[in-house]
Formats: structure tokens, C-alpha cells, sequence
């Protein structure tokens, strides 16, 4: 009867190869096996299952056990990729949400959520890693990879995304802005710091004194500041901004805020730039001033603008690969109050060589729509 081959005596490069086909379930029990198995696998096992962690900023346990990965000598340095969410639990009738709130709110008011974070931080600082942290106002899909306390059931994540978005109270206790304050306590510099587009707003509009000098502290560290779906004028027309340029600059611009970011060596990173109308007549040539990083999509709805300004814009941008224009006035530059013909603008769009999508739409007189180029 022939002998059953030993797997642990292939050839360390291909036992590593199978080893990343497996399952995590199968990887685990591999480990297991004996210590040779599991000193082989140590690598695939370390990347798959900590190179990216999901943390819930406001759960204790979740931050706890957060720790305890990135203490850890072999798999801390491997966090490379941290999603902080943050989901505050909201005050219902139901009988088990008193609980949930009272344990969620304790843990924010006492400073014990900051203090866990700026602990998980400094660990990452020691080992050298410049993590890509991504900051998210909403709750995540429990996995398996996602120890999760008891004490929270999967059907009550998201319903507290409410408290996030509403005006601070006098004894704000608000996640995201700890979590900004946290990166600057701990000296970490993150290789990244991605916002979502409701807390870069959020971020903005109820910014303290102490917030801005902490934000601007820590972006000082950030290599790159990416902001998805970034809407202008609403994210540069705030007072607060003009505060946060303060601390970056000793030139105060307000249309200026995130090039005064990028003048402090830190490369500003966009999906998407998104130009709506607005009240106070924004001028898109405002925008078309401006020098991005790695700008993908630029849309304008409603807008007014000198078509030559846009190809130039383009031309300055060519990562830009869509453009979608909706409603929009673009006039020869001589006169604003003539708008160029249809004609005369394709001839422009034909000029953008590396954009892949252009589409135009509800674009008064030409009519209701054309056809994607």
C-alpha cells in the first residue's frame, strides 16, 4: 500500500503557494497541525488575517481586542489598512437599547474611547507602520474577522448614524473628531487618511478650537489626504475652514483650504470633485484654479464656465478619466452672457484626448440630452 504524501515536505515556496489558496477556516486548523506547519504558513496566515483590520471606534471590546493585534511583535506590523467606523447607539422605547446607549455613552463621556485609540496608534508607531486609516460614520458588515461584543446584535448596527450628523451638544463627545485627535496625540503618520464625504462635512462644520489645532498636527504627518466625493462650495464656505487655514497658513484663503494642505508637502487625493449650484453663485473658475492629486471624475451640475478653462483644466489633470456635465452655461470667455454653440463646445470636448467617458445632459438650448462620447 503506498505511503500517503507528506505535505509538509514539498518545497517551502510551494507548501507557502498552497497555503494561499485555503481557506481561513482550513488555514487556521493548518497551523495546528504542528509547529513546522505552522511556522510556514506565518506569512500567508499574517497577511490574510491582519494586514486590514475593521474597528469599532465605539465599542470597548472591539478597540480592546484591536489592541492586542497591534501589540503583538509579529502581527502588528502587518496592519496595514484600518477602517474605524463609528456607530452610535440611539435611545429607543425597545427595552435592550437603554443598555446599549447607556454602556456606548459611558465609554465616549469618560475619554476611555480616545484613550484606546491613542494607545492602538502608538503601537503602530513603534513598529514602524504607516497604516492607510479610513474613517467611515456608519457600521460595518460583521465577519468573522470582526470580533464583535455580545452585548451588541448584528440587526442593531447603522441605527445610530442619526447622532453623528446632528449639531453638537455642549458635552460633545463626537467619535470622529477623537479619532483625528488620537492620530495627533499618538505622533502616528498614517501612509493615508481617507474621509467619507458625510464626515469630511461633519468634520468641517463643528470643529472646535482644539479640534482644528489637533487636525492640523496631525495632517501635518499625513502622506496622503484623500476625500471621497468632495462637494464644493459646501465643504469651502464654512467659517470653520477659515480657521483650519489659519492654522496651516499664514496666508488666509478660503477658497484655498485643501491647496494649503497639499503646500504642506501632503499630496491630496480625490475620487471625485462634484461642482453643484449653489446660492452664492460659485464660480467653477474658482475650482479650475486649483492643482489635484490623482483627480478621477469631475462633475458639474448647473455650472457657469469658460469652455477653455475646462480643457485647460483637463489638460492640467490627465488622470481624469470621466467627466459628466449636467446643466451647464459654458460661454466663449469674451462675453459670460454668450454661450457657446453646441457645435463649437463638441470642438472643445474633442480636445480631451484622455478622458474616457464625457456625457452632457440637460444642457438648455441644446436640448434635453446627447449621447455619451
Amino acid at each position: 500500500m503506498p505511503s500517503t504524501p507528506d505535505l509538509l515536505g514539498v518545497p517551502p515556496e510551494l507548501f507557502e503557494r498552497i497555503a494561499q489558496f485555503a481557506h481561513d477556516s482550513d488555514l487556521l486548523a493548518l497551523r495546528l497541525t504542528s509547529k513546522d506547519a505552522a511556522s510556514k504558513v506565518l506569512r500567508t496566515f499574517t497577511e490574510t488575517q491582519f494586514s486590514h483590520r475593521h474597528i469599532l471606534f465605539t465599542e470597548e471590546q472591539n478597540l480592546s481586542t484591536a489592541i492586542e493585534v497591534a501589540k503583538h511583535p509579529v502581527f502588528g506590523p502587518a496592519l496595514n489598512i484600518l477602517w474605524l467606523y463609528v456607530d452610535e447607539v440611539k435611545l429607543e422605547t425597545d427595552p435592550d437599547f437603554p443598555k446599549f446607549y447607556n454602556k456606548q455613552r459611558a465609554l465616549m463621556e469618560s475619554g476611555r474611547d480616545l484613550h484606546l485609540l491613542t494607545v492602538l496608534f502608538a503601537h503602530l508607531r513603534r513598529h514602524g507602520v504607516h497604516p492607510d486609516i479610513r474613517i467611515f460614520p456608519d457600521a460595518f458588515e460583521v465577519s468573522s474577522k470582526l470580533p464583535v461584543s455580545s452585548d451588541y446584535k448584528t440587526p442593531h448596527f447603522g441605527i445610530g448614524v442619526w447622532s453623528l450628523l446632528e449639531p453638537p451638544e455642549p458635552d460633545d463627545h463626537r467619535p470622529f473628531l477623537k479619532i483625528i485627535e488620537a492620530l495627533s496625540l499618538s505622533l502616528l503618520k498614517p501612509s493615508a487618511l481617507i474621509v467619507s464625504e458625510e464626515t469630511c462635512n461633519v468634520m468641517i462644520n463643528h470643529l472646535t478650537d482644539q479640534h482644528l489645532t489637533h487636525m492640523a498636527e496631525a495632517l501635518r504627518r499625513v502622506k496622503t489626504l484623500q476625500l471621497s466625493t468632495v462637494s464644493f462650495p459646501n465643504v469651502l464656505s464654512s467659517e470653520q475652514v477659515e480657521k483650519f487655514c489659519s492654522l496651516l497658513s499664514n496666508e488666509l484663503d478660503l477658497t484655498d483650504l485643501l491647496l494649503r494642505v497639499e503646500k504642506m508637502g501632503i499630496p491630496i487625493m480625490f475620487d471625485e470633485v462634484f461642482a453643484p449650484r449653489s446660492d452664492d453663485e460659485f464660480l467653477v473658475e474658482e475650482l479650475f484654479k486649483k492643482q489635484f492629486t490623482s483627480l478621477k471624475t469631475l462633475q458639474l451640475d448647473g455650472a457657469r464656465f469658460e469652455g477653455c478653462a475646462l480643457v485647460d483644466f483637463i489638460h492640467r489633470h490627465p488622470a481624469i478619466h470621466t467627466l459628466e456635465l449636467d446643466r451647464i452655461f459654458p460661454f466663449s470667455g469674451v462675453d459670460p452672457d454668450d454661450k457657446l454653440s453646441k457645435k463649437d463646445f463638441d470642438a472643445l470636448l474633442q480636445q480631451l484626448t484622455t478622458v474616457v467617458e464625457i456625457s452632457v445632459s440637460n444642457t438648455y438650448p441644446w436640448g434635453l440630452s446627447s449621447p455619451t462620447y
